[in-house]
């Protein structure tokens, strides 16, 4: 008889246990969600930083071909950015319209200007023979840092800056929503 009871309170013990679980996990969510959200944003942002220093060792560090910089800016623009661009978007289905429309927008800048600068840089600076070629440096260097002809109102650094900046406010907002 008293064994009957200590497992039937065990049972009872436990299934309190789940639905307050349960209840605590459904009334929290709503922060949860909030709390990735921030933090995918501080990823993206993360990623930006990255390319951009990447993208700075490529034009002043790495002039071999292959090294772990080069594959690692590489590897960042064709796996690591889109698959959180897609996590990110699929967070911010729960976010409003107004939020949601900046990240995308964030995304097309990201993709449409800030890497197709390092793009840019990283085939003109393809090649050892690439690097011997002082005209190439000299146009890939302003191409970084602002004045060439390809970019002379906007080089790769300020699109990062610009990007950063983006995100930032963005995350603001969405900090803000959270409180």
């Amino acid at each position: 008889m008293k064994t009957h009871s200590t497992i039937s309170r065990k049972l009872t013990i436990g299934l309190c246990t789940i639905i307050l679980t349960a209840f605590v996990m459904s009334c929290t969510a709503p922060d949860n969600y909030n709390v990735l959200s921030v933090a995918k944003l501080k990823e993206c942002k993360l990623v930006v930083i990255n390319s951009n220093l990447l993208t700075k060792n490529w034009v002043y560090i790495d002039r071999a071909p292959n090294t772990p910089d080069k594959l690692a800016l590489k590897k960042l623009h064709n796996e690591d950015f889109p698959k959180l661009q897609a996590e990110l978007l699929e967070t911010s289905k729960k976010w409003d319209d107004a939020n949601r429309k900046e990240l995308e927008s964030i995304f097309t800048f990201i993709t449409d200007t800030l890497f197709a600068y390092q793009k840019d840089i990283m085939k003109a600076l393809n090649s050892m023979a690439d690097y011997d070629d002082l005209f190439i440096v000299l146009e890939v260097q302003s191409m970084v840092e602002g004045g060439g002809e390809k970019c002379p109102d906007i080089a790769e650094l300020a699109a990062a800056n610009s990007a950063t900046a983006r995100i930032d406010k963005l995350l603001e907002r969405i900090d803000k929503q959270t409180k």
